[in-house]
């Protein structure tokens, strides 16, 4: 059995307005469950779950989930350290979720690395008859922050899974790189020192 590697354990967070659907995603995921009773999320929830990475190795994901009330927002800001990946929920039947969106952006930038992937996620989608969000709506404003676009349904399971693999897999992608670059200037700083170490053998 292979074993987890440290820089494989990753951090996400679900952010967006209160009763959006981010526990449901979060429940669906983790537990393949929908919580038909709704209860707000207070401060914050956490799920641990184990997957499988591209290059055969075992990882593991922390999935956050932080309450939308503006009066938690103080305890929240200090989960955005070391977050790998945001999944910004809005519900495609509340106009006030879609509009807020532009001010968690601004607060994403705000608290985190300007790597940091983020999805935007119009949820649901299940009560398409009431929506007043369309899908081109929530792609224009993806499109505007240069941020990839998804729809789910909690309460069926549309989507969930597709979000958060595809997520895991770019937070992959992007550590590899990020791995393979630091591995490069380290390489270039062992080479840099050697060279100086030659020069000062050179006789005048």
């Amino acid at each position: 059995m292979q074993k987890e590697n440290n820089e494989n354990n990753y951090k996400i967070l679900l952010l967006g307005n209160i009763f959006v659907g981010k526990s449901s995603i979060l429940i669906k995921y983790s537990d393949d469950y929908f919580p038909e009773n709704y209860i707000a999320t207070v401060g914050l929830d956490y799920r641990l779950k184990h997957f499988d990475l591209p290059n055969g190795q075992k990882g593991k994901i922390q999935i956050w989930d932080t309450a939308g009330q503006d009066r938690f927002k103080s305890i929240t800001k200090n989960y955005y350290n070391n977050s790998n990946g945001i999944i910004l929920v809005y519900s495609v039947i509340d106009k006030k979720s879609f509009d807020d969106i532009s001010n968690w952006i601004d607060e994403i930038k705000e608290q985190t690395k300007d790597d940091i992937i983020i999805f935007l996620v119009g949820n649901k989608i299940d009560l398409n008859e009431k929506r007043v969000i369309s899908i081109k709506e929530g792609e224009k404003l993806a499109e505007n922050y240069h941020i990839n676009y998804y729809e789910t349904s909690a309460k069926t399971g549309k989507g969930i899974d597709k979000i958060f693999n595809d997520l895991i897999k770019q937070i992959y992608d992007l550590c590899s790189k990020n791995n393979i670059k630091n591995n490069n200037l380290k390489e270039k700083g062992i080479l840099n020192i050697i060279d100086k170490k030659k020069k000062k053998k050179k006789c005048c």
